[in-house]
């Protein structure tokens, strides 16, 4: 268990809410992105904390899944339910992108306007094996040891990652997904979507898009590929 995120990860969800009843009181739609963004975050740390399952977890998988379902309804308000997330690194920040256009060049937090279609961006603040990633990043890294040792070796995200290379779509296959991320796979947003963007977008230095998923019985299939530029 890993109390540093378990702890992060509830102090921003709560804060989260918080942000989000004023938003709504007010009617600000980039207080309320701002409030999704956290809440995300927060959910994303929350569960990274946990290398088990065990009971005391189940309020706070209430709350990660309260979370995602407003980040749904969100998605489905601004008909992006069915776009792509793209993971893009701006001024040292990662940003989760869901848009129907190539990278925006510019984009601010929460709901926005790119060549005339909306956007969602969500900051991205996690430390996933960040040591890792730039020892790796300096010795040319081997992408497949790394992402192994980060989300199945590290956190537990799953018994077994098969991952693959083929015209530079990087296929992630997890097995034996943990029991607490089993639920939120279908949804968009989910930990294991987020976690795979921002290693990749780490790891490559460039944008990247999820390009398709699966869930296939005890099978989780994620295929990532580099993004076009900004537009």
């Amino acid at each position: 268990m890993e109390y540093r995120y378990l702890v992060l990860g509830v102090n921003l969800i709560l804060a989260s809410v918080l942000v989000l009843i004023y938003g709504l009181v007010n009617a600000e739609p980039r207080i309320i992105g701002v409030a999704i963004s956290i809440g995300l975050m927060g959910s994303v740390a929350t569960v990274l904390g946990f290398s088990s399952a065990e009971p005391s977890a189940e309020l706070l998988r209430m709350h990660s899944m309260i979370v995602e379902k407003a980040v749904v309804k969100l998605l489905e308000d601004l008909d992006l339910l069915n776009s792509n997330p793209l993971m893009v690194t701006a001024e040292g920040v990662q940003y989760l992108i869901y848009c129907r256009n190539t990278v925006p060049k510019e984009f601010v937090p929460g709901v926005g306007v790119n060549k005339g279609m909306p956007y969602l961006a969500i900051e991205v603040s996690l430390s996933l094996g960040d040591v890792e990633l730039q020892m790796s990043v300096a010795n040319e890294p081997d992408i497949e040891a790394v992402l192994h040792r980060i989300l199945i070796e590290n956190y537990g995200v799953a018994s077994r990652l098969i991952t693959s290379a083929e015209d530079g779509i990087f296929s992630l296959e997890f097995r034996g997904v943990a029991p607490l991320l089993k639920e939120s796979l279908k949804t968009p947003c989910n930990m294991l979507i987020i976690a795979s963007l921002s290693l990749l977008n780490k790891l490559l230095k460039k944008p990247v898009v999820l390009r398709e998923t699966r869930l296939l019985d005890d099978r989780y299939v994620l295929k990532i590929g580099v993004a076009e530029g900004g537009g």
